[in-house]
């Protein structure tokens, strides 16, 4: 074989490296941002397909390898336990590893956050995702993330407390005070999660107005974070999400 057919026969290592440096570049970038949103990463995603001429097929493909990469990068939590796995020489439990999806799995929607406290889940929703100011009708402002949070509660065992939190400011509205309107924001949200097939002896609901504070209610910022719905599953065994008996599909954001 002469050179010049060798060197045609090995062009081919020109266009895989080119694409190589393009995917490198990709990640480096996701991991310089100090918050990732999953949403643009996903959409850059899909543009650089685009510009591929990617098929369904392989965007079915890249997505089933590189999701729970973005999973864990997006969420601190799931990578710190990884990192601590890995330095210790152990292996993660089922049921951690569960858990730990199971908090990715909220802190990817918009307006949740999901952390373990005192051994607890605990699910805080701000007030705006649900409620109009001063009122404890469900305005449902995000139809599809408030499904997602329903589904996964769903998929779970064990007790659900629903808890109500105001601000120090009082209302003016058909509730007396923040005792009775955040009681009440509770209780609609309980009715929620009953109306999608949430057991109602696993649930419970309680009003603590602005006794239980997240922050000091110094300035607006810090009362907006005071204003929310916290939902804590108390006793609980985690199944992993993808594997509920049911089949159901949680709606991403």
């Amino acid at each position: 074989m002469n050179r010049g057919s060798e060197m045609h026969h090995h062009r081919w290592l020109l266009t895989f490296n080119d694409m190589m440096t393009l995917v490198l570049t990709f990640f480096v970038l996701i991991l310089s941002m100090s918050s990732l949103d999953m949403n643009r990463v996903r959409q850059a995603s899909n543009a650089a397909a685009d510009a591929f001429g990617a098929t369904l097929q392989t965007r079915e493909a890249v997505s089933v390898v590189f999701e729970p990469i973005l999973t864990s990068i997006a969420d601190p939590d799931i990578e710190r336990q990884r990192m601590h796995d890995a330095l210790n020489g152990s292996k993660p439990r089922p049921g951690k590893t569960a858990e730990l999806e199971l908090i990715g799995a909220f802190n990817r929607l918009p307006g949740v956050s999901a952390r373990m406290v005192d051994g607890r889940l605990s699910v805080i929703l701000d007030d705006a995702l649900m409620f109009e100011p001063g009122s404890a009708e469900l305005a449902v402002n995000d139809p599809l993330t408030l499904e997602a949070i329903r589904g996964i509660f769903k998929s779970t065992d064990g007790d659900i407390r629903v808890e109500g939190h105001t601000d120090d400011r009082p209302i003016r509205s058909r509730y007396p005070s923040n005792w009775e309107l955040s009681t009440a924001r509770a209780v609609n949200v309980v009715k929620y999660l009953m109306d999608g097939g949430v057991a109602p002896e696993r649930l419970s609901a309680a009003g603590y107005a602005d006794c239980k504070t997240a922050v000091p209610n110094s300035d607006e910022s810090k009362r907006a974070l005071n204003r929310r719905v916290e939902i804590l599953l108390l006793s609980h065994k985690i199944q992993p999400l993808s594997d509920q008996a049911d089949g159901e599909t949680i709606p991403g954001p």
